[in-house]
Parts: C-alpha cells; structure tokens; sequence
C-alpha cells in the first residue's frame, strides 16, 4: 500500500472475487482492473473500503504555526495524526483546502516568512535534530537536515523561527541540557553553526523581532515564570524574569509571542 494515502496497510496476498492482489505490487491497479467497466469506479471503492477499511480520518496534534508573507495572505502549518506536516492557507478568494506536504515531521512546526512567497517551516524530526522545509516563491525545497545543536544534545519541545529582514532568519531550540541554542542563515554565509546561548529553560522558546537585528526570546523558567533574554543588535541581554501571570498561578505551557 502507498503509505500516504489514508487507508489502513496490509501486506501480503488476498484473493478478492477470485483474484489474487499482492499488496506489495500494484494493489490498487489489481482492483480496478478486475472490476467491471461498467460503475466500475463505484465497485473499486466499494471492494476496496470492503476489505481494507474506510480512510482513516487525520486529526491535528500539537498546536498550528501561522504566519503571514503579506497583505490578506496567511499560511497555517500544523503535524497530522498521520506524523505529517499539513497547510492550510488563506487569500482573498477565502480559505483553501487542506494540502498534505508529505514531510514526517516529530514535533509542531514553526514557520516564518522574509519576503513575500517565502516560507521556512522547521521541525523536530524522527532522530531529535532540525528538519527544515521552504516554499521559494515558485515550489516547496527540501526537507534538509539541519543537525542537533551537539553531537550528545538533541533538540526537546519544538523549535521557533524568526527573521528579521529579507535573506535572513533565526531559528531557536530547548537542548536536552535544558539550555537555549540558535542557529541562523543569511543569504551571504547560508547556514551557521548551532550557537550555546546557555540559560535554563523548561519549555520551548518562543521568538520576535520589532526591527533589524533585534530578537527576543521568551521561554518558561523552571519556576513556571516567564523568561525574556534579548539581542539588541549587538550584545546578548538577559536572562530577566517577567514573573507570573497571577498570585498562585503559574505558566503551564510554551509561550508565544509576534
């Protein structure tokens, strides 16, 4: 069976009305081939959901990225229950349907956006290290591998993009050591080394920029506080604790911030 469509797998042989189909080689085009011409089609589907099972319907897990490339333009990213990344996006002609992107993904995605038609997805994938996955204004690229931020740390939690101007972007990550790294790319240098920017967090970190080289990071501290270490173009400030949202309560889940 093609393992992206969303059909329950099998392997092996089944005889279905007298025919042998090898799942393994070409099950569909057994089906369709032994069916009458005649509603040909609607006895495929029927055979087929009879005895595969009926689609396997994919719910979202994890919490959707969103981001905008300009004016009345938004793309929406989200992990499937199927382990995939999926798009949602909207225009002025409303909002599109689902489209599946194929890419196995570990973690929620992240995505930012430096020009208009430029999109940069980053993920977590199966081995603990930085997917990366980029629509180029034309066709999706990729998925690279960006690496884990050292040979004996992988990344925990799900990593944040931002950038701040045209050819550039930052991503950050939570380490296995509980601590804060970065990595970036400029259309000059491509991409750069994983950066120890140190710290101890205990969420995924979340990333924001209000104008060229600024950034500012946000992440939970292992009191359940807000966290808030910041680059002001040239030096790295922080760490600052920016409390709690109230007396008796405290921050439960990874922050966002734009």
């Amino acid at each position: 069976s093609h393992t992206n469509d969303p059909f329950v797998a099998h392997s092996g042989q089944y005889v279905i009305n007298g025919t042998v189909v090898t799942i393994a080689n070409g099950a569909t085009a057994a089906l369709y081939n032994y069916t009458p011409h005649l509603h040909g089609q609607d006895l495929f589907v029927n055979d087929f959901t009879g005895w595969f099972g009926p689609p396997v319907p994919v719910n979202l897990t994890g919490s959707p990225a969103a981001v905008s490339w300009g004016p009345s333009r938004i793309d929406v990213f989200s992990r499937g229950s199927d382990g995939t990344l999926w798009q949602k996006w909207f225009d002025n002609s409303g909002w599109r349907p689902w489209a599946s992107l194929n890419v196995p993904i570990s973690s929620t995605p992240t995505v930012s956006s430096w020009v208009s038609g430029r999109l940069d997805i980053f993920y977590v994938n199966g081995t603990g290290s930085l997917g990366h996955y980029w629509f180029d204004g034309t066709s999706w690229q990729g998925p690279e591998a960006l690496g884990q931020p050292a040979p004996n740390i992988t990344i925990t939690g799900s990593p944040t993009a931002v950038s701040w101007g045209s050819g550039r972007v930052d991503v950050f990550v939570r380490g296995s050591d509980g601590a804060l790294w970065q990595k970036w790319f400029d259309s000059a240098g491509g991409w750069r080394p994983w950066v120890h920017l140190g710290g101890n967090i205990a969420s995924s970190p979340t990333a924001s920029s209000w104008s060229a080289s600024r950034l500012d990071i946000f992440a939970n501290g292992p009191g359940g506080n807000l966290e808030h270490y910041w680059f002001d173009g040239t030096n790295w400030n922080g760490w600052e604790s920016l409390g709690f949202p109230n007396i008796g309560l405290t921050t439960a889940i990874a922050p966002a911030a734009v």
